[in-house]
């Protein structure tokens, strides 16, 4: 079986191992993805994290999720989807009982700390107890099922601030735990929730999720005293200062992030004054079974995953996942669906492969076209006839798109790219999807399919002088004046782009009506292929 091993500082290779056999109480795990964590990379590209040195070979990854491959007692049968809870308890201390992650002498999935290495799960096969073993609930997918472990951080992180019913949430840090943390305050109670980072780009993923506002750390002001609860995600000792600035008096503060082992300069004085609260969290008790209840009914939370790479392309993925203003959460596919899941379990819980081209089952439709071309009603009214949810990528640009495009100023890409990749994740995480939005050049198209490959677009297409008059004759933030920047930018679908192309010239129903029969022929050109 293939297993990504970390040797030290930027060593990494895929070796083949033997297949491990379960012992007593054990079980064997096809591994499907594994989640690239901070601490992950901190093996990879410090050789060590914090004081835990890369001592001998180890294999990262404690965020995962796949399908029993062996259980001996015959509790779980072979192909059942599942993840697990990373940890093993160590000693019980008797002051805090109800706290086993933090009792002295555990362990956790792919960590150094302890001697031998506690290998992690960056594997084809894994070995791990049966109370590790977590059950998916019918209906979640495998791969969204990797976000378990960090939103089971999140939601602890969460809990330690006590109720956050009604309360007005800051979330300092837009990685993949801070996206996981505004997750959190939504689903305990928050009535607001507002995010911070240094980069635009995690903001827009922020947004996404359904953020209230975001901030961009030295751009936006952070209003001292104007939160009840803050959780800081970044580990940052900037952002800890703004967290302490801008939680209200006796408000709460929660250090999810974790913090380099050393001193570092941060302002306490208005801790003291204001009678604040700061208290750690440190991983998670058992929020595991919380988080796979959330992630199955809010599929959108499968947006926070940005990149996928196979096992061969490890080290790219890590190099891929440093850079957060391109990336949110990274995670490796290690293993396909195993054969003994059987098509229609698969189909189930989201596993089975891919659609060739020309043979979506459960479409991710975009339909594009500049601005005044009916994307947005054509869209709509396809969602109703195929029974899918429609979103219109408008309403996914970040606040400073829209003001330029209100001021009269073109988007650039570097304005477009960041924007595309949460429109792309928003189109993968969902079962199926009708999405209108521009995609008016071919590489526009290219890099929403990264994140969803399978994407069928719909052109649109309008006269010129009509365009003109929608345009005048509609609300929009964006003016008419920019259409013709919109038209020098259009590129028609091409010969190898998987889509159709739709004459936008009659009634709403009627030209959703022959989209759909056109991507029905499509559909079955593929199945006949």
């Amino acid at each position: 079986m293939d297993a990504v091993v970390i040797t030290g500082k930027l060593g990494l290779s895929v070796e083949d191992r033997p297949v491990p056999e379960p012992g007593d109480g054990q079980v064997r795990l096809r591994v499907g993805y594994v989640g690239i964590c901070g601490s992950d990379l901190h093996y990879y590209f410090d050789g060590a994290n914090g004081a835990f040195v890369v001592a001998e070979p180890l294999t990262p990854g404690h965020e995962m999720s796949g399908w029993v491959d062996l259980d001996p007692s015959g509790d779980l049968a072979p192909g059942t989807p599942v993840t697990v809870h990373p940890a093993r308890f160590g000693t019980a201390l008797a002051e805090i009982p109800d706290a086993p992650h933090l009792w002295p002498g555990g362990s956790y999935l792919g960590s150094a700390s302890t001697t031998p290495h506690t290998q992690g799960a960056m594997s084809g096969l894994l070995l791990v107890e049966r109370d590790m073993v977590r059950p998916l609930p019918a209906g979640l997918p495998v791969r969204r099922a990797v976000l378990a472990e960090p939103l089971a951080v999140a939601l602890h992180g969460a809990g330690r601030a006590g109720s956050l019913a009604d309360a007005r949430v800051l979330v300092c840090g837009a990685g993949p735990i801070g996206l996981l943390a505004a997750v959190a305050a939504r689903a305990r109670g928050a009535a607001t929730v507002a995010v911070t980072d240094l980069l635009p780009e995690p903001l827009a993923r922020a947004r996404a999720l359904g953020a209230d506002e975001t901030l961009q750390a030295g751009v936006d002001e952070v209003a001292a005293e104007a939160y009840d609860v803050v959780l800081e995600c970044s580990g940052a000792a900037p952002a800890v200062s703004t967290a302490i600035s801008a939680v209200r008096r006796r408000g709460t503060v929660v250090q999810i992030g974790m913090l380099p082992g050393e001193a570092r300069p941060v302002n306490l004085a208005p801790l003291v004054a204001k009678e604040a609260t700061l208290v750690g969290a440190f991983r998670f008790l058992d929020e595991v079974e919380e988080a796979l209840a959330l992630l199955t009914a809010r599929p959108d939370i499968e947006t926070v995953i940005t990149h996928e790479f196979s096992a061969a392309d490890a080290a790219p993925a890590f190099e891929t996942a440093r850079r957060s203003d391109e990336s949110g959460k990274v995670v490796v596919a290690m293993s396909p669906a195993p054969a003994e899941v059987g098509a229609d379990a698969a189909d189930a819980a989201g596993e089975r492969a891919p659609p060739p081209r020309g043979r979506p089952t459960a479409p991710r439709v975009v339909v594009m076209g500049p601005s005044g071309s009916g994307k947005t009603a054509i869209g709509a009214a396809l969602a109703v006839d195929y029974g899918l949810d429609f979103i219109d990528a408008d309403d996914l640009h970040p606040a400073s798109n829209v003001a330029k495009m209100e001021s009269g100023v073109p988007l650039d890409d570097e304005d477009r790219m960041p924007w595309l990749d949460v429109v792309g994740a928003t189109l993968q995480a969902a079962p199926g999807l009708i999405l209108a939005c521009s995609a008016l050049a071919r590489r526009y198209r290219d890099r929403i399919r990264l994140a969803a490959p399978d994407a069928v677009f719909v052109e649109l297409q309008v006269s010129r002088a009509e365009l003109d008059r929608r345009m005048r004759s509609r609300q929009h933030f964006m003016p008419p004046a920019l259409l013709a920047s919109q038209l020098s930018t259009l590129e028609h679908l091409e010969a190898d782009e998987h889509g159709v192309v739709i004459e936008n010239d009659g009634g709403i129903i009627e030209v959703a009506g022959r989209a759909r029969a056109a991507l029905d022929a499509q559909e079955q050109a593929g199945r006949s292929e």
